[in-house]
């Protein structure tokens, strides 16, 4: 028998050769397909190892249909040298680390899964690609492994869920749905929660699914379900709620808030309270605190504000108005009279208070009569800087000082007064108060006590002159019917004497 390839023809070896058998006649007897597809089962293709690669990188099938390659860098792959049209064909890549860096893949592939797979970027990816018509298009897909498939492509069978990855807040995924009791218990945190959980969840929080106590009445967490909270009441239409307090022992205070401030920057606040006051009574109150019902202390929505004593009327109140950051006026009783006092921010002057009160240039401290609840009829006032005084237009006043005071009959006292006619300095008494009580002028250590003008003495006659003996040694007077002619006298703390020569006045 002679060779199966023409004379010029190189002779492929041995082990590339497809055995034939010759009959005891000479004749051959050539393979069946199945005899070469069990060769190349035995024999395989021939390998196409690229080795490392870190960029662009061509196929070229004809150098082999398995292809290797490790991925070190990004690339773009081009296939070349398929079989011609007409001849189906495909090869096999196996990629290690393939998601390591980006690979972009040549656009005639069309993908089975709708997109290109996700390679793993630690280990080895086998993929496979078909093509019928010489490479014009090629049909790829991911061998042995999960890959990312479109939605869209799915459109028959079931879904293995244990190959799905689980489901996150923050990742899509597989998630079991959780049972009632699951839903009750709300200590799982991988199960969905269906509706009939959470309704059964809900219902769960309070016995029989309904709040506790009466209408009204605020929850509160007892023992961990809802109750109502005794002595409280909400009113959902005005949005107000009342609380009573129980009757106390020890110090409860009804409502303790507290708050830590730790910003030296901010102005915080700590309790605000906001009212849009379109129209109100001038009466309405911001804040009303009470004793037995009564008012002991109130805001006012005009910044006054009101005090009283514990259990007082309202004729004992007293009202705080402040305007501004200059003055304020106050209230004192029932009536409608306001008693003005001022308050500055800044008195000025070494030694002098940042913040006091005094009376300002335009007002006045006035003292009325408070049984009567009448206007003021007593003033002090400024009549310049370090100079207070009492005036009242033409009205005669009368600065009274008290050494004893029992009651309007019984006292002791100086006073100053003066009218349009005349100032008087005068020593007091009446009931109760020690008689003779001397008017001292003293001046200090010994500098002598002098008029500015011509110093008057009290004019008697002889018949009418007071006891030489209780006026004390010393004493001076006029006598205007001396028999001598009228004459100045002084007392020897026994009788009257002449200034002219000491004789006894007669």
């Amino acid at each position: 028998m002679g060779s199966i390839w023409s004379a010029s023809a190189v002779t492929p070896a041995a082990t590339d050769r497809i055995p034939v058998d010759v009959s005891s006649s000479g004749a051959p007897s050539r393979w069946t397909g199945q005899n070469v597809a069990d060769a190349a089962s035995r024999i395989g293709v021939t390998l196409n190892a690229l080795g490392s690669i870190n960029s662009n990188t061509e196929i070229d099938l004809a150098n082999g249909a398995f292809v290797t390659a490790t991925i070190t860098g990004s690339l773009t792959f081009t296939f070349s040298n398929p079989p011609a049209t007409g001849q189906g064909m495909q090869f096999v890549l196996v990629l290690t680390d393939g998601g390591s860096a980006v690979v972009t893949w040549p656009g005639a592939v069309t993908w089975t899964g709708g997109t290109a797979p996700t390679l793993r970027a630690s280990g080895v990816d086998v993929l496979r690609f078909y093509t019928s018509n010489g490479g014009t298009n090629w049909y790829g897909e991911l061998a042995y492994d999960e890959q990312s498939i479109d939605a869209g492509a799915i459109l028959t069978g079931t879904i293995d869920a244990a190959r799905l990855p689980a489901g996150t807040t923050s990742a899509a995924g597989a998630l079991e749905l959780a049972t009632v009791a699951e839903a009750e218990a709300g200590t799982d945190t991988a199960r969905a929660v269906t509706p009939e959980g959470v309704a059964a969840a809900i219902a769960a929080l309070s016995p029989g699914g309904s709040p506790g106590g009466s209408t009204t009445e605020v929850q509160f967490n007892n023992a961990g379900v809802f109750d109502g909270m005794s002595g409280t009441a909400w009113d959902d239409t005005n949005r107000c709620l009342t609380v009573t307090g129980a009757t106390v022992t020890t110090s409860k205070p009804i409502l303790g808030l507290s708050q830590t401030w730790n910003a030296g920057a901010v102005a915080f606040t700590g309790l605000l309270f906001n009212v849009t006051n379109t129209v109100s009574a001038a009466t309405s109150k911001l804040l009303d605190l009470q004793v037995g019902g009564s008012s002991v202390f109130s805001v006012g929505r005009g910044a006054d504000l009101g005090a009283g004593p514990e259990g007082g009327s309202s004729s004992s109140s007293a009202r705080f108005i402040f305007w501004g950051s200059q003055s304020m006026i106050v209230q004192t009783g029932g009536g409608s009279t306001l008693r003005p006092f001022a308050v500055t921010s800044g008195l000025g002057g070494t030694g002098r208070p940042a913040l006091g009160a005094c009376v300002i240039s335009s007002g006045y401290l006035g003292f009325g009569n408070a049984a009567a609840n009448s206007t003021p009829d007593a003033y002090f006032t400024r009549d310049a800087a370090g100079i207070i005084a009492m005036r009242d237009s033409t009205t005669a006043q009368t600065l009274r000082v008290y050494g004893t005071y029992t009651d309007s009959s019984n006292h002791v006292r100086g006073s100053m007064a003066a009218s349009s006619t005349a100032v008087t300095l005068a020593a007091e008494t009446a009931g109760t108060g020690a008689d003779n009580v001397p008017l001292n002028l003293n001046s200090a250590g010994t500098s002598p006590v002098k008029a500015g003008n011509p110093l008057g003495y009290q004019s008697y006659t002889v018949a009418t002159v007071p006891s030489a003996s209780a006026a004390g040694a010393g004493a001076n007077i006029y006598v205007s019917d001396e028999s001598g002619g009228a004459v100045p006298a002084f007392s020897d703390g026994t009788d009257w004497r002449r200034y002219t020569d000491r004789a006894v006045i007669s």
